[in-house]
């Protein structure tokens, strides 16, 4: 199931860039970049259903008592897995920093949500084979849930307010520090500076 809300997050995210990345048109005279907006919260919501999963896998599991086979082979696939993952996470990271792509960030630490669960699964597997007890695999995956609940929820936060233009006082000031710097003589003063975020433009 994770795999495949992997591929269906990172399907939309691709498709958000290319269709995000189309110039302006007469139906859309500030381009089409808040298509990555709408990704950002597809994303979250992907995040944040992972994380419901994990917890209604878990309670099961502890209810039900779970068996663990393979443990070895299981701890060297998921630690292979985890290194790719931290790999590309990072790459888009740096990338949709440079780009200034919300969607590639929001890729990135979905991915990075993954490397955490792998890792938590490995403790899981370790502290199962040092005392043979279980339920420490699940109550480990329930507190790892909780904080991708809370990493899907940020995300899809974001996605509204960039849909909803919710005022950046941050971004406001420094557009307004290079104004000041860049200023011309001839210039009328500036009065009520709004900005909207279109995908990586800005208006």
């Amino acid at each position: 199931l994770e795999s495949l809300i992997n591929i269906a997050a990172s399907s939309f995210a691709l498709f958000s860039v290319i269709y995000g990345s189309r110039l302006k048109d007469t139906s859309h005279p500030y381009g089409h970049g808040k298509m990555e907006a709408v990704a950002v919260g597809f994303e979250g919501a992907m995040i944040l259903l992972t994380g419901i999963f994990i917890i209604i896998k878990s309670v099961i599991s502890l209810v039900t008592g779970s068996i663990i086979r393979e443990v070895d082979l299981g701890i060297y696939i998921t630690a292979f897995s985890a290194v790719l993952l931290a790999g590309m996470s990072f790459m888009l990271l740096r990338k949709g920093r440079t780009l200034k792509s919300d969607v590639l960030l929001a890729d990135g630490k979905h991915l990075q949500t993954d490397v955490f669960t792998s890792l938590a699964l490995i403790a899981g597997l370790v502290v199962f084979k040092i005392t043979g007890y279980a339920w420490v695999d699940s109550v480990l995956a329930m507190a790892l849930a909780i904080h991708i609940i809370f990493s899907g929820y940020g995300l899809i936060r974001k996605s509204l307010d960039d849909l909803m233009d919710k005022a950046d006082p941050v971004l406001i000031e420094k557009i307004a520090t290079i104004l000041e710097k860049e200023r011309n003589s001839r210039w009328i003063d500036i009065h009520h500076l709004k900005v909207q975020k279109y995908g990586s433009s800005l208006h």
